[in-house]
């Protein structure tokens, strides 16, 4: 299978790298695909690499760089956003290049069902429910920013869902799952959210996990002040998404204490009664939802 550095010309500051939703380091180890001749081949290639991922011998990037796509081949796949069970793309419109992220397995896929059960059950407990449309759950929609459209792990919005053909609002919240190597490219994926949805994305949970092992690493990423020298607008500090709250699961023992997702940023207005109250995303909830 080909992989390789790739031949690129990338930004690598890293607010044109959030825009572009890549990661430097992730695109000079993914596998690449160079040149693909229809969407039969590159489906195959991509179902042999999920398979090489779960072999004694797996390649060290559960990425895939599809590169130098004709121009036919790139707008079906834009027009055409189906792709294989376990696959998400970020697409690079004006690189003609797809970064296509590979789960190999089904314990990625078990995580984003029992997180979104997770929060399906809390909520549930404070008297929503998706059936009265008080909030609704993406999946893996994609989502469109400046210069690429990125699909995640799953999704929430408050409210209720759009009608077919109708534009999607940007989530609430995201949660991007990889491989324990994925985490540099993870929190470029968070800070991309971020960014290019206005900032109406403001919640962001990572879940870097070893299928193997069932270890994982669990970041809350939330906005904070800039204190960056020379961040601010108008005399005003301007925010960044960073990692405000984080969890390690090991051998089965989850380190830290809950987790806590504030309600009003998740369903963009204030409580309005005593059961409704911030999601504690405690220990025993984390195992159930890595286990």
């Amino acid at each position: 299978m080909p992989s390789g550095n790739a031949d690129l010309s990338l930004p690598s500051s890293n607010a044109e790298s959030i825009d572009l939703g890549v990661d430097p380091t992730t695109l000079l180890t993914a596998n690449i695909l160079d040149r693909p001749s229809s969407l039969d081949e590159l489906w195959d290639y991509l179902d042999v690499l999920k398979t090489k991922l779960v072999s004694e011998d797996p390649p060290s990037s559960q990425y895939l760089l599809v590169q130098r796509i004709p121009d036919d081949l790139f707008s079906a796949l834009i027009e055409h956003p189906d792709v294989p069970k376990g696959v998400r793309a970020t697409i690079l419109y004006h690189e003609h290049m797809i970064l296509y992220k590979i789960i190999p397995y089904h314990y990625h896929e078990k995580i984003s069902r029992q997180f979104d059960t997770w929060i399906n059950y809390a909520l549930s407990n404070m008297g929503l429910s998706f059936i009265n449309h008080d909030f609704w759950l993406g999946g893996a929609g994609r989502s469109a920013g400046r210069m690429c459209s990125k699909e995640a792990d799953a999704s929430f919005s408050p409210g209720m869902e759009p009608a077919a053909g109708a534009p999607i609002p940007w989530p609430s919240l995201v949660l991007e799952v990889g491989l324990s190597e994925s985490v540099p490219r993870l929190q470029v994926d968070a800070r991309w959210w971020y960014s290019n949805s206005d900032h109406q994305t403001q919640l962001v949970v990572l879940v870097s996990a070893n299928p193997r092992s069932h270890d994982a690493d669990i970041e809350i990423w939330t906005p904070v002040v800039n204190r960056r020298v020379g961040a601010t607008t108008s005399g005003q500090h301007t925010h960044a998404l960073e990692c405000t709250q984080s969890a390690r699961l090991r051998n089965g023992v989850v380190s830290g204490d809950a987790l806590e997702i504030d309600f009003q940023t998740l369903m963009g207005r204030p409580s309005q009664n005593p059961q409704e109250i911030d999601l504690q995303l405690t220990p025993l909830c984390i195992q159930s939802i890595c286990r």
